[in-house]
């Protein structure tokens, strides 16, 4: 079973007014453990009910349909979620590089 460990997190902290520090590495883990996790609720299956007959054979499937129709929200859910926060972080990875690049690119001043 695909688990977050015990103590992860995500760490967003602020730096200042305006200013956010993501660290990428931690928010790609996040997306890939959430991705597994999906994953792992696709592969769940109710157990069997018994003959198709019984008035409590319907009850519980209708239950089961149920959960399985939450289980399919929840997935696409987390699913979207992942992919969107793999988005953010390859716009951060970016924004990140881009920056870099300014800066590196910015002419050295010498004041006298």
């Amino acid at each position: 079973m695909n688990s977050i460990p015990p103590g992860t997190e995500l760490r967003i902290s602020h730096m200042g007014a305006g200013e956010l520090q993501v660290v990428l590495d931690e928010l790609r883990m996040t997306t890939t453990q959430w991705q597994g996790l999906s994953a792992h609720l696709t592969g769940l299956a109710p157990p069997s009910t018994g003959q198709p007959f019984q008035a409590t054979t319907a009850a519980v499937n209708g239950v089961n349909a149920a959960i399985n129709a939450a289980v399919a929200a929840l997935v696409a859910r987390t699913q979207a979620t992942a992919a969107g926060v793999a988005e953010a972080a390859a716009g951060y990875g970016k924004q990140e590089a881009a920056g870099a690049s300014a800066m590196a690119a910015v002419t050295q001043v010498t004041v006298v």
